[in-house]
């Protein structure tokens, strides 16, 4: 295999592959489904907070810059759906705001990322009940999704996912759309390590809350690779394997 033949491989590997920390989304939160539901949270990031009236909804992203260049999941009325990952952060509806894509371990910026253990247990959450962020999902879905979400980005590393206890907690039956709250407990109570994952879950990240210009929610988001950059990658995989299968018979004679 040519030098030239090389560099193209390694070239169209890189070309798919994100660039860290680099890739920007412009968007617009311009309303969701769910509804509320009473929350306290003991420590970390932030003063305690306690009997916080919240909303807890899958938002309607309205897409509108950036250099990210896979598409990420909506339907035809909605660019994209996302959830909220960090919840003592804010997201206002018509702001623009600027987000960067990042691994979903380092989601939550606001507490340093809530890295590799929970970003697992939310790519099961999501594969066990929610695997394509496109699909329908009802109100009742929608809010108890985001409240299993808070409890496992929010909770103490190692604790039990209990709602009901913990450094985050919720206050059953305070919820505004009914069943909620045991539809939560339900999806936490089935997370074990075992069940499927959901795929290409990233998280938009706009900053740390508290630092001037920056703040607002962290979002959970899915992203789909475009076909022409699916078929760049295979003809990279398969370029290398071919270099790798003649070296391997050069050697060989």
């Amino acid at each position: 295999m040519s030098i030239k033949m090389h560099l193209f491989a390694a070239a169209a590997i890189m070309a798919v592959a994100p660039a860290a920390n680099a890739a920007t989304v412009v968007a617009t939160f311009t309303g969701g489904i769910g509804g509320t539901i009473v929350r306290n949270i003991v420590s970390g990031a932030g003063a305690p907070q306690y009997n916080a009236a919240q909303t807890v909804d899958r938002f309607n992203m309205d897409l509108t810059g950036g250099n990210y260049t896979n598409r990420l999941v909506g339907d035809s009325l909605v660019d994209f759906y996302a959830w909220c990952v960090e919840p003592r952060e804010t997201i206002t509806a018509g702001q623009s705001i600027t987000y960067t894509v990042l691994p979903l371990s380092q989601a939550a910026t606001n507490i340093g990322g809530i890295g590799s253990v929970k970003a697992n247990q939310l790519f099961e959450l999501f594969g066990r009940f929610n695997p394509n962020l496109g699909a329908s999902v009802t109100a009742v879905k929608a809010a108890a999704l985001q409240v299993a979400i808070w409890e496992i980005v929010r909770e103490t590393p190692g604790a039990a996912l209990n709602l009901s206890t913990g450094n985050i907690y919720f206050d059953a039956g305070s919820e505004s759309v009914a069943g909620t709250y045991n539809l939560a407990a339900s999806y936490l109570a089935a997370i074990d390590g075992t069940g499927p994952k959901a795929t290409n879950l990233r998280v938009l990240s706009n900053g740390v809350f508290g630092q001037q210009g920056s703040g607002t929610q962290d979002l959970l988001v899915q992203a789909v690779p475009e076909p022409a950059s699916w078929a760049m990658l295979i003809v990279g995989f398969g370029l290398v394997g071919a270099a790798a299968r003649r070296r391997a018979h050069a050697i060989a004679a």
